[in-house]
Parts: C-alpha cells; sequence; structure tokens
C-alpha cells in the first residue's frame, strides 16, 4: 500500500467532510484522528498504482504513478479524474506540495470564500491573486496544511487566522460564476508558482491585516505592502509575517501542475 496522505488541523466537520471525499474518491482508509486539544487530522491511504508511469486512455501522467481514463495523477499514485494540467512558471514558487489536500473540493471553495471575504470580488485581479498566494505561503513557511491556515476564529480560537461570527471572512462565500472565475483565473495562477506580492510589493507575502491590526504591525517593524481592494479608499495591508520554518522552493519551469476542475 501507498504510505498515509495526512491532512492536519482540520474542525470535526472538515475532517469528517475530507474523510468521505476520499473515501468516495478510491481510498483504501481514511481514519480521522485528533490533532491536539480540538482539531482533528485525517490519514488517507490509496491504494498502489498499478504500474509507475504509464498512461492508459489518453491520461496525463504529471509525476510518476498511472492516470487512467483522462484523469491526472500527483506523487506517487494518488489519481484526480479530470484534472486540469498548468505549466510551472520559471522561478515561480513551487505548491505543488498541497497537490493531495486539494482533491477535497471544500477546501478548495473555502479559499475562493476567503478570497471574497477578505478583499471584495470586485478587487484589482493582482490582489486577489496576492490574497491567495498569501494562504499557500503561510502554509509552506509554517509547515502547515491549507485547512489549517485557513481557519477562522471561530472554528478554532487557539489557531484561527481569518475573522469569524456573522461579519467575518466567511459570511460572504463566492457565488457559482464566482467561484468558476476563482478556479480559472486565480487559482490557476497561483498554483503555476505565481509570486504578485514579490513583483507589487518585493517581497513573498505570507499574511494580510486590515486596521488595527495592520497598523499594529507596521508599528513593530513588520515588513509589508498595501494593495487596492474593492472597497474605494480601503487598502488591504500584506506582511512578511513569520514564523519561516521552511524554504520556498523554486519552479524550474514548464512542470506540469494539476489545478482542481
Amino acid at each position: 500500500m501507498a504510505d498515509p496522505i495526512v491532512f492536519s488541523g482540520l474542525t470535526r466537520e472538515q475532517a469528517d467532510a475530507t474523510a468521505q471525499f476520499h473515501l468516495d474518491s478510491g481510498a483504501t482508509t481514511a481514519e480521522v484522528v485528533p490533532d491536539g486539544p480540538t482539531l482533528f487530522a485525517v490519514r488517507v491511504v490509496y491504494p498502489d498504482a498499478p504500474v509507475s508511469g504509464t498512461v492508459v486512455s489518453g491520461g496525463t501522467v504529471v509525476s510518476g504513478g498511472t492516470v487512467i481514463s483522462g484523469g491526472a495523477v500527483i506523487s506517487s499514485g494518488t489519481v484526480v479524474s479530470g484534472a486540469t494540467v498548468v505549466s510551472g512558471i520559471k522561478g515561480g514558487i513551487d505548491r505543488r506540495q498541497f497537490a493531495d489536500e486539494l482533491q477535497n473540493p471544500a477546501i478548495v471553495k473555502k479559499m475562493a470564500d476567503m478570497v471574497k471575504g477578505e478583499v471584495g470580488w470586485n478587487a484589482p485581479l493582482d490582489t486577489k491573486i496576492v490574497q491567495l498566494e498569501t494562504a499557500f505561503n503561510r502554509a509552506i513557511a509554517r509547515g502547515q496544511s491549507l485547512a489549517h491556515v485557513l481557519l477562522s476564529t471561530s472554528e478554532s480560537k487557539e489557531f484561527g487566522y481569518y475573522q469569524g461570527g456573522t461579519k467575518g471572512t466567511y459570511s460572504r462565500p463566492a457565488t457559482t460564476a464566482q467561484f468558476a472565475d476563482f478556479k480559472k483565473n486565480i487559482l490557476s495562477k497561483v498554483l503555476a508558482g505565481s509570486s504578485r506580492s514579490e513583483d507589487l510589493l518585493g517581497f513573498v507575502a505570507t499574511g494580510n491585516a486590515s486596521p488595527p491590526t495592520s497598523t499594529a504591525q507596521y508599528k513593530q517593524g513588520t515588513r509589508g505592502g498595501d494593495l487596492k481592494t474593492g472597497v474605494p479608499n480601503q487598502p488591504e495591508s500584506y506582511f512578511l509575517e513569520g514564523p519561516f520554518h521552511h524554504p520556498f522552493l523554486r519552479l524550474a519551469g514548464g512542470e506540469s501542475i494539476p489545478i482542481p476542475s
């Protein structure tokens, strides 16, 4: 059997949904286990791929394993049915470590909801891309899962990053049309390695904030910069927030990177 895929930092609801999704997708086991006092992790095991590097019925091999009937395989035989592939950007940030977690539709939708809730859907495209980059970048730097870095304070008082409550980040979710736009024009660019925060602000952004939190960040000397949002004269501030436990690996360019369909 293949090594387990572990999704950590989840609420119980997220953990149960993640486990069920992977069981429905062909996982052999999907075990929910405690991950600290209030959160949970899911250990997922998929069957071994039959033949490494084989393409069947027009599939695309992304990184070893076997693709069957047009699906894409990411890292050691995990099959993603119907995945779309984008080409990696030379020098872009390598975010392929999250490929398995991105198989969970709830995580992908939550990212879209986070972007809308933080900067508004009318924000410039660059701002929305940077907003999504910060979550991925923070997860890389801290060695955390996407599920963990997307938590709100309503979901976890200890680990929540985004504002919770009835007026919080997730109180105004993306519509069906906005979600489709998110996957096509925002997520695809971020997974291909975009680092618009470097281009626009001069650093790899790992966090964001609005006043008074952003004011405090600037006062304590945290490197940051502002970008326009969907609300006139109310920019969002982006920061180089630690801790930095892991480096940002770079793409060579031209890698085949699957994105959720």
